[in-house]
């Protein structure tokens, strides 16, 4: 309960307008594992479907029929 305590007080934090304009001006950090690869996750995971309007493209490894994906 204590951390919940000290993130929602640190909500009441005023920041002047230096502040703010400092803030606007740092540089985004850079992305790191997983996020690059959660751009291209639906390439791999949907199959060229789009899925909640995210589109994907089908691999070209991805299997075209059943007869690619099991054996009978």
């Amino acid at each position: 309960m204590q951390q919940l305590d000290s993130n929602l007080a640190a909500l009441d934090l005023p920041l002047s307008t230096d502040h703010i304009d400092h803030l606007d001006r740092c540089p985004n950090p850079s992305s790191t594992f997983p996020a690059q690869y959660l751009k291209i996750a639906p390439n791999f995971s949907n199959a060229g479907a789009t899925v909640n309007g995210i589109e994907s493209t089908l691999m070209p490894f991805a299997p075209k029929n059943i007869e690619d994906h099991y054996s009978l």
